[in-house]
């Protein structure tokens, strides 16, 4: 990709939504895009290191088609997936940071065993979330394929994979930064918590995670009591989405620390 020297590994963000990506959008200075079915690969310089900052767009799908687009051009250093996350545990509740030390398949069909953190980068996540103050939490995840809004789904989740946190993505993001052999961190910020109801928000998006305005309107001109819901849950996401932001912003800052600490042939470059 443009803007990255061939003899540089550049730094893999991977998110699925454009709410998740929009506050690291705005500090990468992109130099090349693009763009696929339901994805899109920024290439640009951030922090003074080259990044590829990746939309996959939600579920196991989207990630397959943007990671094997990315595997394609380049050969990242490292892969961090990042994005929001639903409360399994009670103890979580929104703007919390869970640090994922290894992230299970939550279905059946692909399940090629857990997928752990590079325990480097982890040790660099828990530094950088201690600086930031507020409450973060170290635990396994669970990907699903699917938006999962029921406190009983959510509890069988929890005590099938010991889970603290479900997404629909960090999975097949370890897998795919595991068949390439780079190191690999999840880092989820709560948006819902396991009581927190939700509309039915899968309905509402896109394959590239782009909100369809039109069709929500309508959905809730049908069903209006769900409007109710939408007020607390957007102030949710604003909590998650900025301290996520910040979080992935400490990370990359901290990167120098530890490729210091790996040596001269440490992976990430």
């Amino acid at each position: 990709m443009k803007g990255v020297e061939d003899t540089v590994r550049p730094v893999a963000l991977v998110a699925a939504m454009e709410e998740e990506i929009r506050g690291i959008r705005r500090v990468v200075s992109v130099v090349d895009r693009i763009d696929g079915p339901g994805w899109m690969l920024l290439s640009g310089i951030w922090q003074g290191r080259g990044v590829v900052l990746v939309r996959s767009g939600p579920g196991r799908r989207g990630v397959d088609g943007a990671m094997a687009a990315l595997a394609a051009r380049c050969c990242p250093s490292l892969v961090l997936s990042f994005g929001f996350a639903g409360g399994l545990d009670d103890g979580l509740k929104a703007g919390d940071l869970v640090l994922y030390s290894a992230v299970r398949c939550g279905d059946g069909e692909g399940d090629d065993g857990p997928c752990h953190s590079d325990l480097p980068l982890l040790a660099l996540a828990q530094r950088v979330a201690a600086a930031l103050g507020g409450r973060t939490r170290l635990g396994t995840g669970v990907s699903v394929d699917r938006v999962v809004s029921e406190v009983g789904q959510r509890r069988a989740l929890r005590a099938a994979h010991g889970a603290v946190a479900v997404d629909m993505e960090s999975y097949w993001v370890g897998v795919r930064a595991r068949e390439i052999g780079v190191p690999f961190l999840s880092v989820r910020a709560i948006s819902d918590g396991v009581y927190d109801p939700l509309p039915p928000f899968h309905r509402f998006f896109a394959r590239d995670g782009r909100l369809m305005w039109g069709r929500m309107a309508a959905h809730f001109v049908a069903h209006p009591r769900d409007l109710a819901r939408v007020p607390p849950l957007y102030l949710n996401v604003r909590t998650a989405a900025d301290r996520l932001t910040r979080m992935v912003q400490g990370l990359v800052c901290g990167l120098d620390e530890l490729q210091a600490s790996r040596g001269p042939g440490g992976a990430v470059e």
